[in-house]
């Protein structure tokens, strides 16, 4: 089911996953059905920021001043993302503080 996601959203990686970096890449583990994903370098850096804390927006603009790209070129791309991600059960949006 997709998920309207906003730049305003703010993701964690799910209490069941796991994410261990290599050069090339990552390997993240969903610990509850022990499913194993490779993802790129990018989608690492991008899982690594999902700290629950900073909101997809201010990821974006991070990412972009570290790729120099406009923060609203890869915004597509971090949606595009973080609806596989979920879809995976690899994050969650956090919950809104009140």
């Amino acid at each position: 089911m997709q998920q309207n996601i906003l730049p305003g959203d703010v993701f964690r990686l799910c209490e069941d996953a796991s994410m261990q970096r290599f050069t090339d890449g990552a390997l993240v583990l969903q610990m509850h059905d022990r499913h194993l994903y490779e993802v790129n370098t990018t989608a690492g850096d991008l899982i690594e920021r999902l700290d629950g804390k900073n909101s997809l927006a201010q990821i974006a603009a991070s990412m972009a001043k570290e790729y120099s790209i406009s923060a609203q070129a890869i915004m597509a791309d971090l949606i595009e993302l973080i609806q596989k991600f979920i879809e995976c059960g690899l994050i969650e949006k956090s919950p809104t503080l009140p």
